[in-house]
């Protein structure tokens, strides 16, 4: 539907008494009808030539085919010559009965219902808060001229609701608040599906309990049925499914249906049965709506992800998507990534379903077929948190993960240097304890730290971006993600002299290792509460035979280190336990 809102509100008046609320009126209107959807032109406090302008702006705009315009003035209002007229900011006083100098600066309703009656079809909504007779202390009006109003004849599609009746003021009310009138029409505007006659008698009633004098009138001549709130607030509203389709919950296919044949197929959990439903779906899919695409693609990828082979495959396969697009738009891709993000309940997963695997398949697919429609479809129905990476959906250069690294003294077993991460930032926030709260492993690649990243977030491999403050070369460094390893030259050193291998005592009874010449770590792991590191190392012997010093030969060797957390939930590492083996045959060679 095209909707159009032309409000004016009129508080700060030249030469008349100027108004508590009326430009406040006019203001919380034009939101609530903005939020109801509709395009806005709001004027505020001006004057005859500027408002006259726009209002004949805004009617050769209906001309582009409308469904509806409303027509909210906030301001003083007077009858004269029998018509209500619409007082602007620079409409100069009555000084006597009779008195029209005041109409050359006011718009007169007769004017506007005329005016856009004329210029299509739409149905016209007139809401008028003004005075239509008198003048007192908290009013809206001005000298009495008349005391009766006169149509011209009411235009068919048209509908007038006056806050007042005629011969009547109508409130101000109390400054910084909303007049009566507007206070609750915007307490009832909302209300979805309420007809426009049944919301201005609530206006009446409240009104009147109130114990306000004014009468607020209505004049209609609606062939058809006229709300401010269809559903158009529903995330539901203008969508091209049925809303049971988006809870899947309360979705039931109709009975003896293609979609309801294809359904029991999968849902056999036999394979063979599953390929037929494939084949039904492929067959008949011009046949189907765009609901039951939707609904499909929900159910064959929750099946997918729960481990369905048939359905995998199915989705694996460019020409079956190719096949469900319909222009731009592909109903089955829709509802495979509304699966992705919303449960049965249509409530927001607490991460995106399915595994990396899973969804890095789905989106390598997606780009396959150069589709640009699916994400976009849901990204709509997503919060607009920026502060969660479930909600960057489709803005990939928001999934730039930076990664802080620095130089450790470890060396891995290709002999380069182990850098330590001393945090990973997404959006400007560490992730890092996340990190490691989800994966035991704390030396990892960088393949696996795409991959750990991709797991924790849920989010596709083609997704994740990462930069770094040390740049990364063909073959790149091990990464410890350890909130602090120790010095593990010093550390094997004190192992080794504290405790000598075997082997070593049986060179000679005063051999002792000297030094550690090097050292490289092979792998390291969790095991429970503590972890452990293994990797190889050349010591230093110094020998000593018979008394005489004979000097130092090298030995390799290789270790193994039992870690422990030194502080709950916090990987600074202390040694356990650890065992030493040197090789020592070369010497008896």
């Amino acid at each position: 539907m095209k909707r159009l809102a032309f409000v004016i509100g009129i508080s700060d008046y030249a030469y008349r008494k100027k108004l508590n609320n009326a430009v406040k009126d006019a203001t919380d209107i034009a939101q609530a009808l903005e939020s109801l959807k509709y395009e806005v032109i709001p004027l505020l406090d001006c004057t005859f030539s500027v408002a006259n302008t726009k209002f004949y702006d805004v009617a050769n705009k209906l001309i582009d085919g409308y469904d509806s315009v409303v027509f909210y003035f906030a301001g003083h209002g007077e009858i004269i010559n029998g018509e209500d007229c619409l007082l602007m900011k620079d409409a100069p006083l009555c000084e006597s009965y009779g008195d029209i100098r005041p109409r050359a600066h006011s718009i007169a309703v007769n004017k506007i219902m005329k005016e856009f009656n004329i210029q299509g079809d739409q149905k016209n909504i007139l809401i008028i808060d003004a005075c239509r007779l008198k003048s007192d202390s908290d009013a809206r009006g001005a000298i009495v001229s008349e005391k009766t109003t006169v149509f011209s004849k009411l235009p068919y599609q048209t509908f007038i609701a006056f806050s007042t009746s005629p011969g009547d003021s109508a409130k101000d009310g109390m400054k910084g608040t909303n007049s009566p009138f507007a206070k609750s029409l915007l307490s009832h505007i909302h209300e979805e599906n309420l007809e426009i006659e049944f919301l201005f008698k609530k206006v009446r009633n409240d009104i009147k309990q109130a114990g306000y004098s004014q009468y607020p009138w209505e004049h209609t001549c609606l062939l058809d049925s006229f709300c401010f709130n269809y559903g158009q607030l529903s995330p539901y509203y203008g969508r091209r499914y049925d809303k049971e389709a988006f809870k899947r919950s309360e979705y039931t296919p109709a009975p003896d249906s293609i979609e309801s044949e294809i359904i029991n197929k999968l849902d056999s959990g036999d394979s063979i049965e599953q390929g037929k439903a494939f084949g039904m779906l492929i067959r008949n899919h011009r046949n189907l709506t765009c609901t039951q695409k939707f609904h499909l693609g929900r159910v064959v990828y929750k099946r997918a992800a729960d481990g369905s082979s048939q359905c995998k495959q199915f989705l694996s396969k460019v020409s079956n998507l190719e096949l469900m697009k319909t222009g731009d738009e592909n109903h089955l891709l829709r509802g495979v990534y509304y699966e992705i993000y919303f449960n049965e309940n249509d409530e927001l997963r607490d991460r995106p379903y399915g595994d990396t695997e899973m969804l890095t398949d789905i989106e390598s697919m997606r780009s396959r077929i150069q589709d640009k429609d699916s994400e976009n479809f849901v990204m709509e129905f997503l919060p607009k948190d920026d502060s969660t990476p479930l909600y960057l959906l489709g803005k990939t250069e928001l999934h730039k993960f930076h990664l802080i690294l620095r130089h450790s003294d470890l060396m891995d077993s290709d002999w380069k240097n182990i850098l330590q991460a001393e945090d990973i930032r997404l959006s400007n926030k560490s992730i890092l304890p996340a990190l490691r709260d989800k994966h035991d492993n704390l030396l990892i690649d960088w393949t696996t730290l795409r991959s750990n990243l991709s797991d924790l977030y849920g989010l596709p491999l083609q997704k994740i971006r990462i930069n770094s403050n040390i740049a990364k070369d063909g073959a790149w460094h091990t990464i410890s993600i350890a909130d602090e390893l120790p010095d593990f030259h010093e550390l094997l050193f004190e192992v080794c002299r504290e405790s000598t291998p075997d082997e070593v005592d049986t060179l000679s009874s005063l051999s002792y290792i000297d030094e550690i010449e090097d050292y490289t770590v092979s792998e390291i792991y969790q095991e429970e509460d503590y972890f452990t590191v293994k990797g190889n190392l050349n010591a230093s012997i110094h020998l000593e035979y018979d008394g005489e010093d004979a000097g130092n030969i090298s030995f390799p060797g290789t270790y193994t280190l039992y870690l422990i957390k030194d502080v709950p939930n916090h990987l600074s590492l202390q040694l356990r336990e650890s065992r030493i083996h040197i090789d020592t045959e070369k010497f008896y060679r």
